[in-house]
C-alpha cells in the first residue's frame, strides 16, 4: 500500500487541530490537490475531511461557489452518517451564505434526518438554531422562536454555555421584534451574565448592544447610554478591531 508524502499528513493533522491556525492557505491548495488527484493511501474519510475544513475557509472567506464544490465532494467521500449530517449542515450555512433560503432549509432537513439517526445532540442543536434563522428572515416569528427554543433545551442539556448565550441573544431580537420589552430585557441580561461567566467579550458586547437597543425602542434613554458605554470599554478593553 503507498504511503502519502510526509507534508501531505502533516498538513491532514494540521487542519485537524485547528483550521484557524493554518499560515500557508497556497500550500494546504497543493497538498489538497495531491491528496485528492495522486494519492490512493489516503483513506476517503481523511480526503473528506480536509475538504470539509477547506470548505470552512472557503466559507470564511465568502468564496461560497468553492465551499460547496469541497463540501459536495466530502459528501461523497464520507462515510458515517454524522459526518455526512455535518457536511449537510455546512452546504445548509453555505446556502445561507447565499441568501438562498429554499435550499438552505432543504439541506438543514436532510442534516437533520441524520442527526436523528446517530443521535447528536450538538448537530440537532445547530441545526434547529439554523432552521429558526430561516424563519426569521421569512417573517415567521413563532416558528423561529419554537425552532430557538427547542436548539436552546438541549444546549442546557448538554451545558454549551456559549450556544446558550448566542440562543438567549436570538431569542432577544425576536422579543425586540413582537415589542415584548420584559421578554426581552431578560433574555438579554441573561446572556450578559453567562457571557461573562465564561470570559467571551465579544458575545458580551453583542448582548450588550441588542440590550441597549431595547432600551432605545423603550425610550430608556438613561439605561441605553449606561449599556452602550459599557459595550465601549469592553471594546477598549479587549482592543478589539
Amino acid at each position: 500500500q503507498s504511503q502519502a508524502p510526509e507534508p501531505i499528513l502533516f498538513a491532514i493533522r494540521m487542519i485537524r487541530n485547528d483550521v484557524y491556525a493554518l499560515t500557508s492557505y497556497y500550500e494546504l491548495q497543493e497538498a489538497e490537490r495531491s491528496l485528492i488527484s495522486k494519492l490512493k493511501g489516503v483513506s476517503n474519510t481523511d480526503r473528506s475531511e480536509f475538504l470539509r475544513k477547506r470548505a470552512t475557509m472557503y466559507e470564511l472567506s465568502g468564496q461560497l461557489v468553492e465551499a460547496e464544490v469541497d463540501l459536495k465532494l466530502a459528501l461523497q467521500l464520507a462515510q458515517d452518517p454524522c459526518s455526512k449530517g455535518h457536511i449537510r449542515l455546512m452546504l445548509g450555512n453555505v446556502a445561507l451564505a447565499g441568501f438562498n433560503l429554499q435550499r438552505a432549509k432543504l439541506e438543514f432537513g436532510k442534516a437533520m434526518d441524520l442527526f436523528e439517526i446517530v443521535d447528536d445532540p450538538y448537530g440537532k442543536a445547530q441545526t434547529l438554531n439554523n432552521l429558526g434563522i430561516i424563519d426569521y428572515y421569512n417573517g415567521q416569528i413563532e416558528e423561529a422562536r419554537e425552532s430557538y427554543h427547542s436548539s436552546l433545551d438541549i444546549n442546557r442539556e448538554i451545558d454549551d454555555q456559549h450556544e446558550i448565550s448566542r440562543l438567549l441573544n436570538n431569542l432577544g431580537c425576536l422579543s425586540i421584534i413582537q415589542k415584548n420589552w420584559p421578554e426581552a430585557d431578560q433574555y438579554f441580561e441573561e446572556s450578559i451574565k453567562k457571557t461573562q461567566e465564561i470570559g467571551d467579550r465579544r458575545l458580551e458586547l453583542t448582548s450588550l448592544s441588542n440590550l441597549a437597543q431595547a432600551y432605545i425602542f423603550q425610550d430608556r434613554i438613561g439605561h441605553a447610554s449606561e449599556r452602550l458605554s459599557r459595550a465601549i470599554e469592553q471594546v477598549e478593553n479587549a482592543h478589539m478591531p
